[in-house]
């Protein structure tokens, strides 16, 4: 059509890539059961059920955590373990009243002896953690006291060597001292006048000579 201008179809965006694909599993690992049973959902064709069958997976597996460590708390998966540990060895008719009656009257028990046991194991085992850190801690003034020991003896023998230092430092300054002095001495006699000996026969020679006659000016005669 004329005068209308026709604009330019704009480029859509590129479509989101998808997210990276998980690395391959080791076959050779054998799978959990929580992991088979979180997986069993994988052949469901419908996206948004097997995507809801295992948020609900994954929401159950969240409150087992948090029932399993309930139940650990409180003792009752070991007082069932050993509920049913005579439960075997009972063999009653009526296991499940058994069973029952068995945790109501022993339960408590069992999970007080548990709890004392645990108790001491965990009295022991602060002990055992107290010697050990104890015995790191002796190691480690040992180690500094030895250290300490090794410092002063070198100190000492750093102030032995620098008082034998000073001491021969002082020795050769009195022996230049008194070398200067010595050369000093042997100076002054070398520049003093040296008066030459006279025998007794210059002596008497010089006094048996005759004085010479003085001789008188003019006008004194």
């Amino acid at each position: 059509m004329e005068g209308k201008q026709v604009k330019p179809a704009l480029p859509s965006a590129p479509p989101p890539a998808p997210p990276p694909a998980p690395p391959p599993r080791d076959p050779k690992i054998p799978l959990t059961f929580d992991e088979m049973w979180f997986n069993a959902d994988d052949d469901i064709e419908d996206e948004d059920v097997r995507n809801r069958a295992k948020e609900l997976k994954a929401h159950i597996m969240k409150m087992a955590v948090y029932i399993r460590q309930y139940l650990e708390d409180i003792l009752m998966v070991a007082v069932i373990l050993q509920a049913l540990q005579h439960l075997i060895v009972e063999r009653p008719l009526d296991p499940f009243r058994w069973l029952a009656k068995f945790i109501r009257e022993e339960g408590p028990l069992i999970a007080d002896e548990i709890e004392r046991c645990r108790k001491i194991a965990a009295a022991r085992q602060t002990a055992h953690d107290k010697a050990k850190s104890d015995a790191e801690e002796a190691d480690r003034l040992a180690c500094v006291a030895a250290e300490a020991t090794a410092k002063a003896l070198r100190d000492l023998e750093d102030a032995k060597l620098a008082a034998a230092a000073r001491a021969a430092a002082e020795e050769g300054e009195k022996a230049r001292m008194l070398k200067s002095q010595q050369a000093s001495k042997v100076a002054a006699v070398a520049t003093d006048p040296v008066e030459t000996p006279i025998s007794k026969v210059g002596k008497k020679k010089e006094l048996t000579k005759p004085a010479k006659p003085v001789m008188k000016p003019e006008w004194q005669k």
